[in-house]
């Protein structure tokens, strides 16, 4: 069984806990801090899994008109920040301007979205449910966003998870920009002056997407704990990344 989210703070103890576990020989829990206080109740089947992409959905683009996707949750002054560096670079500033929609057709969103994304050199990527502390309390975790940004090629940016959570998730070597913007956009025009250097941290944060980062990678770490082979379409997917990972950087 796979969770995505389980907070400390939400998993009150109690006997029914472990009740909706019984049937599962392993449960993973992709909260790092969730995944120890299950752990640390009920014992080893309890594991953690980190978050992933569907990397083979994003195709980076040499080029990328974008200056800087923020899509989902955000922080009004972050947002301030990057309205005024649209206007100073006179690039596009892609942003939710509408909410409680529903997807004509999710395979369609996710392409879309994917796209976007691509199209674009920076990616607010906040740690998760930073706009709820009565939620997360103290535990910054690695938002999904993250995830996508490498997949796209971004340069994340905001603010960040724990160097703990990033470490857990093979992340310490991903390339980011984590500060609190406020409202300035002065730290946005100091990425975007050093054009070289942003695109090679861009490439660099592909192949760790490539490399690390697909849903198949966590399918490989499901089937090795399970002692079962990769099928062949599994292993001709992560083999097809690995391949581009080395014509990337090449």
């Amino acid at each position: 069984a796979y969770t995505l989210e389980a907070w400390p703070g939400q998993l009150q103890p109690r006997p029914v806990d472990l009740e909706p576990f019984d049937v599962f020989d392993r449960i993973y829990v992709g909260l790092l801090d969730g995944s120890d206080a299950l752990a640390g109740r009920h014992g080893s089947k309890i594991g953690f899994l980190p978050p992933a992409a569907n990397v083979a959905r994003y195709n980076p683009v040499d080029s990328r008109p974008t200056m800087a996707v923020n899509f989902g949750r955000y922080n009004a002054e972050q947002h301030t920040a990057l309205l005024r560096a649209q206007e100073i670079h006179g690039r596009p500033y892609q942003h939710d301007t509408i909410s409680s929609v529903t997807a004509k057709s999710i395979s369609q969103h996710r392409q879309n979205y994917a796209n976007l994304l691509c199209d674009a050199d920076l990616m607010i990527s906040n740690y998760a449910k930073f706009d709820q502390p009565q939620i997360i309390g103290s535990h910054h975790e690695v938002p999904m966003r993250l995830f996508e940004a490498l997949a796209a090629g971004c340069l994340p940016i905001g603010l960040p998870p724990s160097d703990r959570a990033l470490a857990a998730c093979d992340l310490s070597d991903c390339h980011r920009a984590y500060f609190p913007l406020h409202s300035d956009p002065s730290i946005i025009s100091d990425i975007l002056s050093r054009p070289d250097e942003l695109r090679a941290k861009q490439l660099h944060n592909r192949t760790i997407a490539l490399e690390r980062h697909d849903w198949g990678h966590r399918w490989m770490s499901i089937l090795a704990d399970a002692g079962l082979a990769p099928t062949a379409i599994l292993r001709n997917r992560l083999d097809a990344m690995a391949e581009e990972s080395k014509r990337t950087l090449a």
